[in-house]
């Protein structure tokens, strides 16, 4: 029922970065008070409030240690989907490249793309409709997809604690596929670009 594809992508890659923002922005307000007479022993009190303070800054509380353990717990996931990004670019890397089709050919019988290489089956030839999908991957790397999906990863790791981040990543990756769509069937006959992709996910 939308159609605002382009400016969804928009819209999410803003309400993610605000989300991230807000939180870290802080208002003062300076207020002057005119202080009472004090008849107060303030050397005194100074004294024990430096013992107090000394005595806390000793102890860690329980909410200090889970803290610890969810920073570190993120760094870890960060750290590891960083290795796998790696892994995963490498590998992709190394994969015998079809100058004729623009794409690196691969064991695997699936098509994906991860900016800015597309990465085919070895057989690739023996399916339907083989410029659609082609064409379907290049949009993708024209339009610098990966690059959405891949902050979304980087997130989901550090904000691993919030479940909201698979939903708000599943809408993401369904609001890239029909920008895609979109453009496609621009190009295509609409109904037999809809038939190529039902034959090739069969």
């Amino acid at each position: 029922k939308e159609t605002f594809y382009s400016a969804n992508r928009w819209y999410f890659l803003t309400s993610i970065a605000i989300s991230i923002v807000a939180p870290l922005i802080t208002f003062t307000k300076t207020m002057y008070f005119e202080a009472p007479q004090s008849t107060i022993d303030w050397d005194r009190t100074a004294s024990i409030n430096t013992q107090t303070i000394k005595e806390a800054q000793n102890v860690y509380s329980f909410e200090d240690l889970a803290i610890l353990l969810i920073v570190l717990f993120s760094l870890f996931l960060f750290l590891r989907t960083i290795y796998q990004l790696t892994h995963t670019y490498l590998k992709i890397q190394k994969l015998p490249h079809d100058i004729s089709l623009n794409a690196r050919r691969s064991t695997i019988d699936t098509v994906f793309s991860l900016y800015p290489y597309i990465v085919i089956p070895h057989n690739f030839e023996a399916y339907e409709n083989t410029e659609m999908i082609l064409a379907h991957e290049q949009v993708h790397v024209e339009q610098k997809h990966s690059f959405n999906m891949i902050l979304m990863q980087l997130l989901r790791a550090i904000f691993w604690m919030n479940p909201l981040l698979s939903y708000l990543q599943k809408d993401i990756e369904g609001n890239l596929e029909y920008i895609v769509d979109e453009e496609l069937q621009s190009r295509f006959d609409s109904k037999t670009y809809q038939k190529s992709l039902l034959s090739f996910h069969t």
